[in-house]
């Protein structure tokens, strides 16, 4: 039954009211509000409501009227990747009154809380219902509104949604812990910080762990925040279910998110979690079992020796006659202890990746939304107006009869099918078309009394002509964690992280494509030149299989922020030995190793980038000191290469070479000069405190023109990694390279991360 409040003073309502349409100009959007009698309850389904305070009165009747949440608005026929069209639209001779009104709410039983109802709201800030009623022009306010106080509707009753007339809409605002659904694919996880599960093998370990690329895990996350959720009756026999982020109050400023990650233990399937442990021991769980037992180090084959003394360095064993024995305590710890190092691996990467897709959400944007039949509302209404939605997700997720999934999170699945650097998804955020994209988004969220919090992402992808994914992309992610203390926001109240991310197409496989992939492995600080052997022992049976690649590395603010000060106070010099390390991998001596290739060419590039004149010279006019300085290293056939370049003229920029690089990229030292220029600016602001007024628009215009090159964002993450190192934030630093082989449900995927 539809609810009729009682008003202090009714005739004031009427005087408030005008005679005139609803869908006159002139009337709306804000008619007043007018004060409700105290002590007014109604019954929910299972709550007790409280009305306060007084009733708020709007009108929408035009593409003027803005509704502050959202709800109502004009049809769109496109709409940005963050943005849904209105759950409501306002269409010609039709106009919406919208009542709103405060409550506060507890347990219709006594004796009873909130809590063990299983609720999800904090009861110390009220609920904001509203209803949203159609009418026609032919009406007039002052009947509309006389005739719609007798009969609102809210959305904590299920009887009131289930009658609600198409085309109109019930809203709660609340202030609770929100908990949805996330997949992820384990490959996926397994490329965010892997340090727990690494140093079950030992400091400074990389790991290889292989899954099927179909194994997933199902998460739920929680959140503590505003929220609002909003029922519509788009068509007669489905009910649409949207939920966004609120306007914040002002009392609920200080808010903390709070972010929470919970999975059942089916969920760390037996398969994953002995991935995992054979990537602790670093050798095939079947060959170390049958090596320990045969109890003796006399008693092994020439290849279980190998592997034995593989594990005793690995686990840093002294060779003693009971060695087999202390290798197998080791695994069996290791047994033990990783599934809490999977959890903690798991759990740390959705709680990054989410929080950053939530952080840059805009209010008044929907994270989720749902069409239901009347079944399927009738199924979920009670989990959500508890603010737990993940139900109804899970649901979707399955493709449950009565329910169909519209958006979550940007997307139009529950399942996220790839996460780079710190996003879920971010492949969405780079603009279509085209071969060089660029992109910076600013999200911003305002409290009722305009406190202000901002987030922005900048974003730098490259694709061939006609491929439908990038080659690389870099991700700039400069976010507040929290709403401004002032009336604007300072740089230094802002988190700053970048993540790198590199892609190669899918492929036969051969040894030297094989040998670049690890190559770049070492290079992004994945594994290290140490491990390469091994790594190409235990991956040769994918050569001459359909492969691909995916490399990262991710700099989160732990990170950044400490590292941030020696990029502001570098020359463009220092990238020399970056650069260096950077140049392609060949299968030539001078060439096969990151650090033959810092040694040999950083000095060449420092010295390109050490005179500001430089940048009128083209490549080949660094082609006779580049030639001599490689000679005199002993590398003739390298130096003869660059000769060949300096004196065939018609010969095209060849991207192998250091004289090469420089005609392809002419740029190279200006953008090393913007990049840093970029970082020194962005830093001595942050440090200064000063308001934001564009400073990270400044600074990933200045840095972004570095990403736009194959060889330059090879370099940049060398670069970033090596100040890491010094800095002693490593192991904040996230680094892997995952190869996926075959496709399909069959496929597998190998990871190599630190």
């Amino acid at each position: 039954m539809p609810t009729e409040l009682k008003l202090t003073d009714a005739e004031n309502l009427r005087v408030l009211l005008s005679d005139k349409t609803v869908c006159d100009p002139s009337v709306g959007p804000a008619l007043g509000e007018v004060t409700l009698d105290a002590g007014q309850t109604f019954a929910g389904d299972v709550l007790s409501v409280n009305v306060q305070g007084a009733l708020g009165l709007f009108a929408f009747n035009s593409s003027d009227d803005i509704d502050e949440d959202g709800i109502v608005g004009l049809p769109r026929d496109a709409a940005p990747v963050d943005k849904l069209p209105p759950q409501v639209e306002l269409r010609p001779g039709k106009a919406f009154l919208k009542y709103r009104a405060s409550a506060g709410i507890k347990a219709r039983v006594a004796g009873e809380t909130l809590e063990r109802l299983g609720f999800d709201i904090d009861s110390r800030f009220a609920l904001v219902l509203a209803h949203y009623r159609l009418h026609t022009c032919a009406e007039t306010v002052r009947q509309a509104a006389l005739a719609d106080i007798k009969a609102l509707r809210t959305s904590l009753k299920l009887d009131d949604v289930l009658a609600l007339p198409r085309g109109e809409a019930l809203s709660q605002q609340v202030v609770g812990r929100l908990s949805v659904a996330v997949e992820l694919s384990w490959s996926d996880v397994f490329t965010g910080g892997i340090g727990p599960l690494s140093r079950l093998a030992g400091a400074g370990v990389s790991v290889l762990v292989k899954v099927g690329a179909a194994a997933s895990l199902k998460a739920t996350v929680s959140v503590t925040d505003e929220f609002l959720l909003v029922f519509s009756r788009p068509e007669a026999t489905r009910w649409r279910v949207g939920l966004q982020k609120a306007r914040t109050r002002a009392a609920a400023v200080g808010i903390d998110l709070g972010l929470t990650v919970a999975f059942a233990d089916g969920e760390l399937a037996e398969t994953v979690l002995m991935a995992a442990l054979e990537g602790v021991v670093g050798q095939p769980l079947a060959v170390v079992e049958a090596a320990i037992a045969k109890g003796s180090l006399e008693q092994l084959s020439a290849a279980e020796r190998k592997v034995v003394e593989f594990l005793i360095d690995r686990f840093g064993l002294s060779r003693t006659t009971d060695v087999l024995k202390r290798i197998a305590e080791r695994i069996a710890a290791a047994r033990q202890a990783v599934k809490d190092a999977v959890r903690a691996v798991a759990t740390a990467k959705i709680a990054l990746a989410f929080g950053y897709e939530y952080r840059r959400m805009r209010q008044d944007v929907t994270i989720a939304q749902c069409l239901l039949d009347e079944a399927g509302l009738t199924t979920h209404h009670g989990d959500l107006v508890r603010g737990r939605i993940g139900p109804l997700l899970q649901d979707a997720a399955r493709n449950t009869a009565g329910v169909a999934l519209e958006h979550y999170l940007y997307q139009k699945t529950v399942r996220s099918e790839q996460s780079w650097g710190f996003s879920l998804s971010i492949g969405k955020w780079l603009a279509l078309g085209g071969t060089d994209r660029k992109s910076l988004t600013m999200v911003e969220r305002r409290t009722s009394t305009d406190a202000v919090q901002r987030a922005y992402l900048g974003t730098r992808g490259y694709r061939h002509e006609g491929d439908s994914r990038d080659q690389w992309s870099a991700d700039l992610a400069v976010s507040m964690p929290g709403y401004a203390v002032g009336a604007e926001p300072l740089v230094s109240e802002f988190d700053t992280g970048l993540a790198l991310s590199w892609f190669e197409p899918a492929k036969k496989l051969d040894r030297d494509t094989l040998a670049a992939w690890l190559d770049l492995a070492v290079l992004w600080g994945a594994t290290s030149s140490g491990d390469l052997t091994e790594w190409q022992e235990r991956l040769g049976g994918v050569v001459k299989k359909k492969c691909s690649l995916v490399a990262q590395v991710t700099f989160p603010h732990q990170a950044f922020s400490i590292m941030r000060p020696l990029v502001a106070g570098a020359d463009a010099s220092a990238l020399g030995p970056a650069l260096g390390a950077a140049m392609p991998w060949m299968d030539q001596r001078g060439r096969r190793s990151v650090g033959e290739r810092r040694a040999l060419y950083g000095p060449l590039w420092a010295h390109y980038l050490s005179d500001p004149d430089h940048a009128r010279r083209s490549g080949r006019d660094f082609a006779p000191a580049a030639r001599t300085h490689l000679e005199q290293h002993g590398f003739g056939e390298l130096a003869a290469m660059e000769r060949l370049y300096e004196i065939t003229l018609t010969r095209p920029h060849d991207g192998r070479i250091f004289c090469g690089l420089i005609d392809l990229n002419p740029r190279t030292l200006q953008q090393c000069h913007d990049f840093l220029n970029a970082a020194r600016r962005f830093h001595n602001d942050t440090v200064s405190a000063v308001p934001e007024r564009g400073v990270v628009a400044r600074a990933f215009e200045g840095m972004e023109e570095f990403w736009a090159q194959a060889h330059h964002v090879r370099s940049i993450g060398r670069f970033l990694l090596d100040l890491a190192a010094s800095t002693a934030v490593l192991t904040h630093v996230t680094r892997a390279v995952s190869i996926t082989v075959g496709d399909g449900d069959s496929a597998e995927v190998v990871v190599i991360a630190s």
